[in-house]
């Protein structure tokens, strides 16, 4: 399971750049979940042809990830992502013990927090 999800991965980012006929093939094999005979009826070849071309493709794909690693460097940014987060959650946390919600100061403190925890956010979603 964690080899189709990651060749979906792949497919995701790097499908664009593999033949349509690979692509089309993948997808209904890794996306759409159809066996290689489901395949094969489906667009008129034999079930050897479909399971050719998914191995060229995930040969292809791999290629792409090994070269260009954006997946690697996405997820270097997620988790990036995570620690700045959690360092921020924590900061405010201690705050709170700290000042208490009492003063105007930990207010303003805790509000430019909550803005780059939101665009933390904004930019977690952009990247999936």
């Amino acid at each position: 399971m964690e080899k189709h999800e990651n060749i979906s991965l792949l497919l995701d980012t790097y499908g664009e750049l593999i033949s349509e006929r690979h692509r089309e093939i993948a997808r209904l094999y890794y996306d759409e979940d159809l066996s290689l005979n489901e395949i094969g009826q489906l667009i008129q070849i034999s079930k050897q042809a479909v399971h050719d071309a998914l191995k060229k493709s995930e040969k292809e794909l791999k290629l792409f990830e090994e070269k260009l690693k954006l997946l690697e460097k996405e997820e270097q940014i997620r988790a990036e992502i995570n620690v700045v987060r959690s360092s921020m959650e924590m900061s405010i946390r201690d705050m709170e013990e700290k000042h208490g919600h009492k003063t105007e100061k930990f207010s303003v403190d805790c509000s430019a927090i909550l803005e780059w925890i939101e665009k933390l956010h904004n930019i977690e979603d952009s990247i999936y």
